[in-house]
């Protein structure tokens, strides 16, 4: 097959463009986004994956780090001992776990107008659901039944809320 006029056409080299920015915008695009910051920060691109992990005390394989221990006969006793690798960047692991450590928000609440509502309607009508469709403020579509599972799910959700602060006052309070 014949070449193409194009290839044999002498190539010019284009002085207008910044070959190290190209590269340092190939290699961001390329690399994977980290979403952690603290990671981030301390993540070395001259080294591999493995590591950068071991540096900052995460396991690159879990197998390799927490091999299962074949059993051997009762006579023999094999030490298989590693050598421990030196974690020189301690700081991620402590805020990794102090993120670990922190309390999840709930995400199965209800909305803050419902709760709102609720509370309003429990105030006035206590447990007679039948009147809760009676207003004309109302402007949730639902029958009494619902309104009783809506009603039972906050109740349930207030009652946890209340035993931690009532754990928190106690345990705040004595000496």
């Amino acid at each position: 097959m014949p070449k193409t006029k194009q290839s044999k056409r002498r190539k010019r080299f284009d002085y207008n463009t910044d070959r190290k920015k190209l590269k340092k915008k190939f290699l961001k695009k390329t690399n994977p986004r980290i979403e952690h910051a603290q990671i981030r920060n301390a993540w070395d691109n001259n080294k591999s994956m493995a590591r950068n992990l071991q540096e900052m005390g995460l396991s690159f394989d879990p197998n390799r780090t927490l091999p299962i221990k074949k059993q051997t006969l009762v006579g023999g006793d094999t030490d298989d001992r590693r050598p421990a690798h030196i974690v020189t960047k301690p700081y991620i692991l402590t805020k990794l776990q102090e993120e670990a450590s922190l309390q999840e928000k709930d995400s199965k609440t209800l909305s803050s107008d419902l709760i709102e509502y609720v509370q309003h309607m429990i105030r006035e009508h206590k447990d007679n659901y039948k009147m809760f469709l009676n207003r004309r403020s109302c402007s949730f579509q639902m029958d009494s039944h619902q309104w009783f599972c809506v009603c039972l799910h906050w109740k349930h959700q207030h009652f946890f809320v209340l035993k931690s602060f009532h754990r928190l006052f106690i345990l705040d309070s004595e000496p």
